[in-house]
């Protein structure tokens, strides 16, 4: 089967905020090691995340300070940096680092559209003082039916061997994005646990999808594109 040419991988950022929330101070330093001996060297910190928090216990592990940089929101259903801000950057010779890769969660395919007048599982979107606007974000019926299309295509051309639809929106991250790795362009990869993190890393380590699997991506994408929130906070 046919696979894009090889290109500079994006890298890996560890964003820091649950750390002080969700991660107590052991368990931030343990995963910040695990990350650090996967060879990864950049993490992602912000004043308010855990009102500060998470700056205080990282600023605890002497780990020093790197460069400048563009974030924002971007994933494989929230593209809107590809209209005029990836655009932009690459003019000015700036680098971009993506958050929200899972699209606040939703990417890992454990919600349902119907969660939001039933269970309401505690996490992203329920029961935290970013979940309003998550779901303000995100919870639109036409974001779960692209994710559905997502899922059927990775069932038909996966099968038994079928991956998560959290490696799959990782892998298209990594690559099938328009993130550069020469350009210096990163993905900010988030996390509530040790286990997650793994998971995460182990995904984001993984190679491009079938291309059967894009195309449910893209039709995905069409399907969510005119409520797409914005790039920026």
């Amino acid at each position: 089967m046919s696979r894009q040419l090889s290109r500079a991988r994006p890298a890996t950022v560890l964003g820091a905020m649950e750390m002080g929330r969700r991660m107590d101070a052991p368990t931030s330093a343990a995963v910040t090691r695990a990350f650090l001996e996967r060879g990864h060297t950049e993490i992602d910190t912000a004043f308010l995340y855990s009102d500060g928090q998470s700056e205080t216990i990282l600023g605890g592990l002497g780990l020093g300070l790197g460069g400048s940089d563009c974030r924002g929101m971007y994933s494989a259903t929230t593209r809107q940096v590809e209209t005029e801000l990836l655009p932009c950057l690459r003019h000015f010779g700036l680098r971009f680092y993506a958050y929200n890769p899972l699209a606040g969660g939703l990417l890992t395919g454990r919600y349902k559209y119907e969660d939001k007048d039933g269970k309401q599982p505690v996490g992203r979107f329920f029961g935290t003082q970013w979940a309003e606007f998550y779901r303000n974000c995100f919870w639109k019926e036409n974001h779960f039916e692209g994710i559905a299309l997502v899922e059927k295509a990775l069932q038909a051309a996966y099968g038994a061997s079928t991956p998560s639809t959290t490696s799959a929106a990782l892998r298209w991250m990594y690559h099938h994005s328009q993130l550069q790795g020469a350009h210096g362009d990163a993905v900010i990869l988030g996390m509530s646990s040790l286990e997650q993190l793994e998971q995460n890393l182990a995904a984001a380590e993984e190679g491009p999808l079938e291309p059967a699997v894009v195309d449910a991506f893209n039709q995905a994408w069409h399907l969510f594109a005119h409520e797409c929130p914005n790039y920026f906070i």
